[in-house]
Order: C-alpha cells, then sequence, then structure tokens
C-alpha cells in the first residue's frame, strides 16, 4: 500500500490510502484502497476496503486500451467526521510522448468517501470547477479551498514533439475559492480582497479558528517547471469575520520547494520537508516566528525514501508514510522538539 500520489488520511484509527499509483517494475496507477488499522504505535495488517476497478477513481468512463486518462496531482483530502472530500488532479494519459505528458485536462467531479460504509458518493454541485494543486484543509465541519491551477485542456497530438514549456505554458495559476459543506454539498465563495496572489500548492493547516496558508507556485507544479517560482509569505484566513491578513514577512522563513508536507500540532504548524528532513520547519502564528527543527536520528541514511511522504499529525507524533519505489513498508514516527 506504500503509493505516490494517493489521498490518504487517519481517521478513526485508521489509515487510508485511496488511489494513487505504484512504481515497482512500471508505472501502475491503482483504483482500489486499503484501510490500516493503528495501534499500539504501530500499524496492523491493511485490509482492502475498495475494490478495483472503481470508476469513481477514473473520474472518466473506464478504457481498456493504453491510453486511458487516469488522475494525477490531486488535491489534498478533507476529513469532515467520518466523511472525506477528495477532488482535483489533472487525467494523465498512462503513455508519454517523448518523455512528456500528452493530456492535461483537468479533472472536474469532486467525490465524498463516507468511512462507515467504505463506498463514494459524486458531489452534485461543483462551483470550483476544473483545477489541480488547490489548497484544501478541514475546519471541522466543513472543507476550505483556495487557488490551484486550471489548464485549456487541449489535447495535444501523438506527432508533436512536447517541451516542458508547452505544458506549463497551458497552466494558469488561481486567487479564488470556496467553503464547502459535505452534508449538503453546499458553497461559499470566499472573498478576494487582501487574498494570496494567483498561486497554487499553497500549504495550508487549520488551527481551530483561523486557516494559515503558506508559499505556493506562481504556475504549476515544480516537477514539470524546474523554474517555476517559488512563492513566500504567510496568510491567516479567519471564517468568523470573513477576512484575508497578511502575516508580516519574517528572516527566517524557509524557501517553498512543493514537496514540503504541513501538521497542525496545536499551537504551531509544522512542515515536514522532503526530501532534507534536516530542513523541516515549525512555524509559530503567535510570535510570527520560524524555526528550525533538528534532523531525525537516522533519517540522513535513507532520506530519498521519504520523497513526496504523507505526514499525518496523531496527537503527540508525526506518521510519515513513503511514496518511492520498493520502500513498501517503510514508515516513521517523528516526535519534534518542544511540544
Amino acid at each position: 500500500y506504500s503509493r505516490f500520489n494517493p489521498w490518504s488520511f487517519f481517521l478513526n484509527g485508521k489509515f487510508y490510502v485511496l488511489a494513487g499509483l505504484r512504481a515497482d517494475n512500471g508505472v501502475h496507477f491503482q483504483h482500489d484502497g486499503f484501510a490500516i488499522p493503528f495501534s499500539g504505535g504501530s500499524l496492523q495488517t491493511a485490509q482492502q476496503i475498495l475494490t478495483s476497478p472503481t470508476d469513481v477513481f477514473d473520474y472518466v468512463p473506464r478504457d481498456t486500451s493504453a491510453y486511458a486518462n487516469k488522475r494525477w496531482d490531486p488535491n489534498p483530502e478533507c476529513v469532515v467526521g467520518n466523511s472525506v472530500f477528495l477532488s482535483g488532479g489533472r487525467r494523465q494519459e498512462a503513455r508519454t510522448i517523448a518523455g512528456q505528458l500528452k493530456d492535461s485536462a483537468m479533472v472536474e467531479q469532486k467525490v465524498v468517501f463516507d468511512a462507515t460504509t467504505n463506498s463514494l458518493r459524486m458531489v452534485s454541485t461543483d462551483p470550483l470547477g476544473h483545477r489541480a494543486g488547490t489548497s484544501v484543509v478541514s475546519m471541522g465541519s466543513k472543507c476550505f479551498l483556495w487557488g490551484g491551477y486550471t489548464a485549456d485542456g487541449a489535447k495535444l497530438k501523438d506527432t508533436e514533439a512536447n517541451t516542458t514549456a508547452d505544458i506549463v505554458s497551458r497552466f494558469a495559476a488561481q486567487n479564488s475559492g470556496y467553503i464547502f459543506t459535505p452534508g449538503t454539498d453546499a458553497w461559499t465563495q470566499l472573498p478576494t480582497v487582501g487574498a494570496p496572489s494567483p498561486r497554487a500548492f499553497m500549504h495550508s493547516v487549520w488551527t481551530g479558528k483561523d486557516v494559515l496558508l503558506w508559499g505556493g507556485t506562481e504556475n504549476t507544479a515544480p516537477r514539470l517547471d524546474a523554474n517555476v517560482a517559488m512563492l513566500k509569505g504567510v496568510y491567516r484566513f479567519t471564517p468568523s469575520e470573513n477576512r484575508w491578513t497578511a502575516l508580516p514577512a519574517t528572516e527566517n522563513e524557509p524557501i517553498f520547494t512543493g514537496y514540503e508536507r504541513p501538521v497542525w500540532t496545536g499551537t504551531r504548524m509544522l512542515i515536514w520537508k522532503t526530501p532534507d528532513a534536516e530542513s523541516s520547519f515549525e512555524y509559530d502564528p503567535e510570535r510570527n516566528q520560524w524555526t528550525r527543527l533538528p534532523a531525525p536520528y537516522g533519517f540522513g541514511l535513507r532520506y530519498n525514501n521519504f520523497y513526496d511522504s504523507n505526514v499525518t499529525w496523531l496527537g503527540d507524533r508525526l506518521f510519515v508514510m513513503p511514496y518511492r519505489d520498493k520502500v513498501l513498508g517503510v514508515m516513521a514516527l517523528y516526535v519534534p522538539p518542544n511540544l
């Protein structure tokens, strides 16, 4: 169940892994899901809860040809009670031409996973539209969605000599968003006054009263364009006031790369920065202060195993699960200092 780019979350004592792809002995897109009980400080035997094939994870009618579209770059999941809101991403063909992606069409459909019945349903309304790289975080009873990027969806012909520039030029970052209520499928548009500039892949956490957002890119994913601008700055959105606040710049702010993973510890935003665990940070919003975290013991010997990791806060420690080939079952628990 170690995968790249799945939806994954911790809920009711279980760690869930849905869809994604495996890269062992080739790229294999997955359409199933697993629930992995967590007890006694360790993971137990995985239980399959969704069997392959699952059409909802394709977001398009299943196609047995070599060019079947698959989901890529999904937006982060949003856990609300026993419901999990899943959204976004791009559709990518299973094959590439000249080493480049052939289909950058945005995925529009949104789904809700019910952890009590292990079932999926489509969301009835969707004003957000086709986006990937959207910042998504649970606010307890609702989901916050902001930014991301869109594409024109024009499909390149197999005869074209695709370049990274060809692909990236079709992407456009957004500075709009919504609050979504899974129980009613209701959407509320967010204000744009004082909001961050158009950007994708911002990291976000819910503090209990505010949404904190940090970083982002001006265009699309760093893995598609090494020259894409990495943006700085911490923003705060306060739902009770329906208001954005840009927090003052600080000298110790780390460089955003797009491969970090954020969690809220109860008092700070912890940024697990992969693959280099030595450069992880925590952010204290009360002091507007960044602090570098000490390197976890032993991680430097196998940092590549934790590239594009999933991280989940368990209340007093960080659970880290890698998404790389040939690291099935390699996981870790990290207890940050100063808790």
